[in-house]
């Protein structure tokens, strides 16, 4: 399952969006890695599951 898609902007940046809230984070590989993509995902994935208990109470 994909968690983002890749796009590049207007500035020819290449970023990509998370498919759960839509935030939009840099993603070069060569200037910025995907350590921010890793952290978004985790906490991301966080909410989503305390949202989840939320709903099955």
């Amino acid at each position: 399952m994909d968690h983002f898609t890749k796009f590049v902007n207007d500035r020819k940046e290449i970023k990509a969006k998370c498919n759960y809230c839509d935030k939009e984070l840099f993603c070069d590989p060569y200037k910025n890695r995907t350590t921010s993509l890793r952290a978004h995902m985790n906490s991301c994935k966080t909410t989503l599951m305390r949202l989840k208990r939320l709903n099955y109470k």
